[in-house]
């Protein structure tokens, strides 16, 4: 048995690398081309905007996302969009804006990787606070599906 491959342990990755790699698979990615051919702009139309999170209104905010998570945000989507059936994530979508919004106000930056039980308990807050109890629990269930993917 003189051929062993050595494997590394998913843990012991870079995990800012591991969402780099993630955004450039995505991007890279031809099989959805009506997202791909967007992908540099804020608005994917006919699907999502990535402006930011409003408690008081999302439809006036023109803000796009913040740099260093507008990247993470559209490959989730992109991943989101092509891998479900149902095409429209409009949870997953304000979901995300809200993960921004509490990163943004507890670290003063919106790094995925910054992601823990504080930021996920405060995001649930917020989506009780901003949204009606079924669009709550359903942001709920989209926090609980980015927790196991980041976790993954």
């Amino acid at each position: 048995m003189t051929n062993v491959i050595l494997f590394e342990p998913k843990n012991t990755n870079d995990p800012s690398l591991n969402v780099e790699d993630f955004i450039e698979y995505c991007k890279g990615n031809i099989f959805n081309s009506k997202l791909a051919i967007t992908w540099e702009r804020h608005v994917w139309k006919g699907c999502y905007r990535f402006n930011k999170f409003d408690i008081n209104n999302n439809r006036n905010s023109k803000d796009r996302l913040d740099d260093s998570f507008i990247g993470f945000a559209k490959a989730y989507m992109f991943h989101t969009h092509s891998f479900n059936k149902s095409k429209l994530n409009h949870n997953t979508l304000a979901m995300l804006k809200i993960v921004e919004f509490v990163l943004l106000k507890s670290y003063g930056e919106a790094n995925v990787v910054k992601c823990n039980n504080n930021v996920f308990d405060e995001c649930v807050r917020v989506a009780t606070a901003k949204y009606t109890k079924l669009t709550a629990v359903g942001i709920g269930k989209e926090l609980e599906k980015l927790c196991s993917f980041l976790t993954g």
